[in-house]
Parts: structure tokens; C-alpha cells; sequence
């Protein structure tokens, strides 16, 4: 269940970009999960001080996250 939930986190942070239009329902239906899982997720990932906001209508990363996040990636 760990595994699940920790390789959704990622995948929701790899689709978001300040210009994201991406909703709860939309990756409730990729993960196949309910939409309050992705609610839950995005909470975990405000907590986690990332930039990730929801705007009432689409998910986005703030462009200081979304850099924070890539040069992580990018190592």
C-alpha cells in the first residue's frame, strides 16, 4: 500500500508545472483511485512544503517548487 501511495506522490509531482490544468479527477481516474486518495495525497504534498497548490479548479506546482523539484531530478 506504501509502495502504491509513494509511487502516485511521484507521479503526481512528475505531471505538475506551474501551467499544469490537471484536476482531481483526472488523476483519480489515472491512478485508479478515489478522489478523495488524491485529495489526501495533495494535502501530503502541501505539508511537504513543495510549491503544490490547488487552485479550485487544477492542480499546480509554484514555479520556486517546480525548480526546487527539477533540480532534484536533474541531480
Amino acid at each position: 500500500m506504501w509502495d502504491e501511495r509513494l509511487s502516485r506522490l511521484f507521479g503526481i509531482i512528475g505531471t505538475l508545472s506551474p501551467h499544469s490544468q490537471i484536476t482531481v479527477q483526472d488523476l483519480a481516474k489515472e491512478y485508479e483511485v478515489s478522489e478523495r486518495t488524491i485529495q489526501r495525497d495533495l494535502e501530503a504534498l502541501q505539508e511537504a512544503k513543495l510549491g503544490i497548490f490547488y487552485d479550485g479548479e487544477s492542480i499546480k506546482i509554484s514555479r520556486i517548487g517546480y525548480r526546487k523539484i527539477r533540480s532534484w531530478m536533474l541531480g
